[in-house]
């Protein structure tokens, strides 16, 4: 399990974003008949990912390792067809959309490792059923007043349902009225979760039933559910509550919401092992990421798709040196590289080469990293990101030829140098680790200095090596850092020569420095008056405890 050091907080804003802009939707005009036909065209469309274009994007190859390409039935590409498990469904049938509002209360949630804070939100409209305007996870947590006009004697069950991935998000039977809080709850309302970076739908599906079903039967139903969600791995059909459940018809009204990915959803997605997608945090809340892939041109303006969270955990033994006319003691520490915080990590702690290991964002496929190779490089990119137009990255690590999950395996092409940030250079300073997925070994046909220029740590053109073997970037980590008392005791601790420029501005800083253990020469009073005998001890004793706190300053 990964553990960062830091939580880093931001405040979410939660916004309704409209996927058409200035333009009437089939529900936002007034019109319940243009709605409803709204919602009926919505229902057949194939244009979402699992629809008729998810095998291109997502051929054979991809289909087991992509997390973008975890489908439970390819062959359903419509959102009826997924929820209904049939393809025959007549959607005129369809002859009432619902009415959604919701509140959710301010809050905080942690996702991996990142504190998030989230406004209350409150709708207090219809929702509008044809996903025009569509929802994050954090919102929709709740379960929403859902409400319908009703038949006279009419009795209902109301499902929640995720048609992307096929989960049951709710269960409300023997409603009478057009209120879904006026029913029994057999199954929880657990909201809609969203890890990755693609539009999915969250069906909220009103079915009519043919008669009462008996409250006896609950607990049996209940247990049921339970038992197929365990055993299908969270899939849920619902051939099979019809089977237990014969009194459901077919449905007769439908509210869609459109569920864009946020954290919340990330974390929710990971404490099930579903999908550990941490990346897409990276990616969505800290723009460095793509400032970094846009001057190095990584993907070939490509959208980055991370497949890999990167785990790097740096241990910094306990450590005692000297350092421009000072002493300096440091406990031991182990620290875990955050990539969504803001805190500097002072060279010190990371003098030594960290470990390192890869987890799939696909937590469900237990071969992920079968016959994959990959390589890991630190770089130093601050002047990439500081210039524009600039390409400099410092090469500081680089392993190649890594198999599975730890860099360990790989061969060690440029082995570690501890990040040093320059004492001149006025902004933080940027690492990256980056891990590149290889199409085969680069032992034999790679020659560094075809791609790096100068001396050790030279520069790196990483896009021309990109290029050259093809690879594909899948997961980083990074920090930053300013110079500490360590940088600076390492620039001149062989060559003292370096010591003026190093400790430069350095607080009690002198050349040579002042020896703390010298004891003053000066002779006390060799007169032995009644006066002066007083003072003479006085003296003495001081002359002591000073002797003592400088023996002590001394072996420090």
């Amino acid at each position: 399990m990964t553990m960062w050091w830091h939580l880093a907080a931001v405040t979410l804003l939660v916004t309704f974003a409209a996927l058409t802009n200035g333009h009437n939707t089939p529900c936002n005009v007034g019109n319940d008949t243009y709605c409803l036909q709204g919602v009926r065209d919505f229902l057949t469309r194939t244009t979402w990912w699992f629809g008729a274009n998810y095998s291109a994007g997502c051929p054979d190859s991809k289909k087991d390792k992509v997390a973008a390409c975890i489908n439970p039935d390819t062959t359903k590409t419509t959102i009826i067809s997924r929820l209904l498990q049939r393809d025959d469904f007549d959607v005129s049938s369809i002859t009432q959309f619902l009415r959604m509002r919701f509140y959710v209360p301010a809050g905080s949630y942690i996702s991996c490792g990142y504190k998030v804070n989230a406004p209350a939100v409150f709708m207090d409209v219809d929702l509008d059923s044809t996903h025009t305007i569509h929802t994050d996870t954090w919102t929709l947590q709740r379960r929403p007043a859902i409400t319908w006009k009703p038949e006279a004697g009419a009795v209902y069950t109301l499902m929640a349902y995720d048609v992307g991935q096929m989960m049951l998000g709710g269960l409300w039977v023997n409603i009478r009225g057009g209120d879904s809080a006026l029913g029994a709850e057999l199954y929880p309302h657990v909201g809609p979760m969203n890890a990755l970076d693609r539009l999915n739908f969250h069906v909220y599906a009103l079915f009519k039933q043919s008669g009462d079903i008996d409250e006896s039967r609950y607990g049996f139903i209940q247990g049921e559910i339970a038992n197929y969600i365990t055993q299908n791995k969270l899939i849920y059909r619902i051939s099979h509550l019809k089977a237990i459940v014969p009194q459901i018809g077919d449905p007769m009204a439908i509210g869609l919401i459109g569920v864009k990915a946020d954290p919340y959803g990330v974390a929710k997605m990971k404490t099930r092992n579903i999908i550990n997608n941490c990346p897409l945090l990276i990616n969505q809340l800290r723009p460095r990421l793509q400032t970094i892939v846009n001057v190095h041109n990584l993907t070939n303006g490509a959208a980055v798709n991370l497949e890999l969270e990167v785990e790097v955990t740096y241990t910094s033994d306990e450590i005692v040196f000297s350092s421009c006319c000072r002493n300096i003691s440091e406990m031991a520490r182990t620290i875990y590289l955050n990539p969504l915080s803001e805190t500097l990590i002072a060279p010190l702690y990371v003098r030594k080469p960290p470990f390192v290991k890869f987890n799939a964002v696909n937590t469900l496929n237990s071969i992920f990293f079968l016959d994959s190779m990959y390589t890991l490089l630190l770089l130093d990119v601050t002047a990439a990101l500081a210039t524009p137009g600039s390409m400099d990255a410092t090469l500081l690590w680089f392993i190649m030829d890594i198999k599975g999950q730890y860099p360990s395996s790989g061969m060690e092409h440029v082995p570690y140098i501890s990040p040093s940030p320059p004492l001149n250079r006025y902004n933080i300073s940027q690492y990256v680790f980056l891990v590149f997925k290889q199409n085969g070994s680069l032992m034999m046909n790679f020659n560094l200095q075809s791609y790096c220029q100068g001396a050790s740590p030279c520069k790196l053109n990483l896009n021309k090596m990109v290029t050259d073997f093809g690879l594909v970037l899948s997961g980083v980590n990074w920090f930053q850092s300013l110079p500490d008392s360590y940088t600076r005791m390492k620039l001149y601790e062989n060559n003292p020569s370096n010591m003026n420029s190093a400790c430069a501005g350095v607080s009690g800083y002198t050349n040579p420095c002042p020896d703390k253990c010298k004891l003053s020469t000066a002779a006390p009073p060799t007169t032995t008056t009644k006066n002066n005998r007083s003072n003479l001890l006085m003296a003495n004793t001081i002359l002591v405890l000073l002797s003592l706190f400088l023996v002590y300053r001394c072996i420090q």
